[in-house]
């Protein structure tokens, strides 16, 4: 994991807590997600950013 960043349910456009976790493609895990999902988060998006890095967004 690269960077995280939390932001509080009065911040953004989705409702809830937002979770935006940046993650080197090279050794991204599934335990990352699944952990993310056992804490009640949605994955809303994920995406690549540049060539080497992915960037998944979740709320809870």
């Amino acid at each position: 994991m690269i960077a995280v960043d939390v932001s509080t349910p009065d911040v953004g456009a989705r409702d809830g807590w937002i979770i935006e976790a940046t993650l080197d493609r090279a050794s991204i895990s599934t335990g990352v997600l699944r952990t993310l999902a056992a804490g009640g988060a949605i994955v809303v998006d994920a995406s690549q950013q540049g060539p080497t890095n992915m960037v998944v967004t979740a709320t809870i």
